[in-house]
């Protein structure tokens, strides 16, 4: 029988392309993880996992089972959060995303602050590309994101949240001219005052 704490092993293992790391993520041993995979592919009658490579990949019906399972986690989560919001709690799970600079940045800081603030909600943290993290946005694998490019995705509900500011930084400006990587300190001028 197939029950979701299976199939949240499951969906560890494939995020992260690991037995071990996924046993690490929810505390089981590498073979007891090995085992509930087994478990599944005995209860669907097919193999969810292609064992070829070091890294572990999912198979057509893995592929399919993950987003399904994907979604049931999601609806417990939630189902959990509405009754604790019922009962005057906050707690539950959230996904943040953030690409490379927030992720790096702002979000350690912010998310340190929340935990503090509700120590009963569990956060767990995705960082890469901007293009990576509006995917997994859109396909509900993070529930809320910062990156740092706006999208054209009309799916998505975007606001900014910081300015960002950038300066020139150089050694020695007259160097940079008498070396002539600028032909007058003008140039020098204007590139600062640019609006890039």
């Amino acid at each position: 029988m197939m029950d979701l704490w299976q199939l949240q092993i499951f969906c560890k293992v494939i995020e992260l392309r690991s037995f071990s790391k996924a046993g690490q993520a929810v505390r089981l041993s590498q073979p007891t993880v090995s085992s509930h995979i087994k478990d599944l592919e005995a209860h669907f009658s097919t193999q969810l996992i292609d064992r070829m490579s070091r890294q572990v990949f999912p198979t057509k019906a893995g592929e399919l089972l993950y987003d399904y399972a994907h979604q049931l986690i999601a609806l417990r989560d939630k189902a959990e959060a509405a009754m604790a919001e019922f009962s005057g709690e906050i707690r539950g799970r959230i996904t943040i995303g953030g690409s490379t600079i927030p992720g790096g940045y702002l979000l350690p800081r912010i998310i340190g602050l929340f935990s503090n603030a509700y120590p009963d909600v569990r956060i767990s943290m995705m960082v890469g590309d901007t293009s990576e993290i509006l995917e997994k946005t859109m396909s509900g694998h993070i529930e809320v994101s910062i990156v740092g490019a706006l999208t054209k995705e009309k799916i998505l509900t975007q606001s900014a949240l910081v300015e960002d500011e950038m300066v020139l930084v150089v050694p020695d400006p007259v160097s940079l001219i008498i070396n002539g990587s600028f032909n007058s300190s003008g140039n020098l001028i204007r590139l600062r005052r640019a609006h890039l």
